[in-house]
């Protein structure tokens, strides 16, 4: 999923009154929290960061068929809260854990973790 295609579907699910701009640099915090959190603890990793500027057609990290959850309730949660719609929000941060963890659990499945660092013993 791009850029463009995350922000497209989140307005048709959701229409809402924030520029582009938010959006993007909403999916860029969410992206540099799914590489270190999740890919930067396995084999293979790197990063590609974004900004307000960014080409919309930008790949973004989660691949399908798990991208279209994670970022589309990652984008409505975001706009739920900042419209200060709490019921909303619950329900829409509850959808986006959901998409997470479930990435998480492939990623973590399907990928080789790093080895653990060896420790000093005295």
């Amino acid at each position: 999923m791009t850029i463009n295609e995350a922000v497209e579907l989140v307005d048709r699910m959701k229409p809402n009154q924030y520029d582009n701009e938010t959006k993007v640099r909403w999916l860029s915090k969410l992206d540099g929290m799914i590489f270190w959190e999740v890919i930067a603890t396995h084999e293979g990793s790197t990063l590609t960061q974004f900004d307000g500027e960014a080409d919309p057609d930008t790949v973004l990290l989660v691949p399908y068929p798990y991208d279209e959850d994670v970022y589309n309730y990652f984008l409505q949660s975001q706009i739920d809260k900042e419209n200060g719609e709490m019921a909303k929000y619950n329900q829409s941060v509850v959808l986006y854990n959901n998409a997470y963890q479930t990435f998480w659990n492939w990623y973590n499945r399907t990928h080789v973790p790093l080895p653990a660092e060896a420790a000093f013993r005295f």
